[in-house]
């Protein structure tokens, strides 16, 4: 997998944490659990964040954004949002999802706070703890909270309709000085 992996070796129970050095901590934030989308009892799609919980101001990071869905998907846009006095982003890339059969990943900086991502897949394929994008950014000052927060997230299924998503977690870290 490109971008950050998942730390699948810490220990479950409590929020999931490695040593990374420099760069500080990496777990595993959001993923509530699933929950009945519709009447048909169709679980809604859950997503997290990957990426570290710990990072020292001037140090770049990677955060990646995955999803479980039970149902294919075929297409992303999304918007998030963040605070530029804390981060700043460097790249946004698709994620293994959609890096070898993407139609199409398209990426827009907004310096003031946003970033807005667009991605289709040649078809619409399923997506168990599917990473959809990583983000490289660089922690600007010291923060008790960094956040990233989807703000607009819209997944579609091969015949174009959205699927149910659970709750939007914020990714969270902290910056040291």
């Amino acid at each position: 997998r490109g971008g950050v992996g998942v730390a699948r070796s810490c220990r479950a129970g409590r929020a999931p944490r490695c040593n990374l050095g420099e760069a500080g901590r990496e777990g595993r934030q959001g993923e509530p659990p699933a929950s009945p989308a519709d009447k048909g009892g169709a679980a809604a799609a859950r997503i997290a964040w990957n990426g570290t919980l710990q990072v020292r101001v001037g140090t770049p990071f990677k955060v990646a954004l995955r999803v479980s869905s039970s149902e294919a998907v075929h297409a992303m846009p999304m918007r998030l949002r963040f605070n530029p006095t804390l981060l700043e982003p460097i790249s946004v890339a698709p994620g293994s999802f959609f890096l070898h059969s993407s139609k199409r990943f398209v990426t827009r900086v907004d310096p003031s706070g946003a970033i807005f991502v667009g991605a289709t897949k040649d078809s619409a394929a399923p997506a168990a703890d599917a990473e959809l994008g990583v983000l490289t950014m660089r922690a600007v000052q010291s923060s008790p909270a960094a956040e990233l927060n989807i703000s607009a997230l819209n997944l579609e299924g091969a015949s174009g309709k959205s699927i149910a998503l659970a709750a939007l977690p914020p990714y969270r870290t902290e910056i040291t000085p």
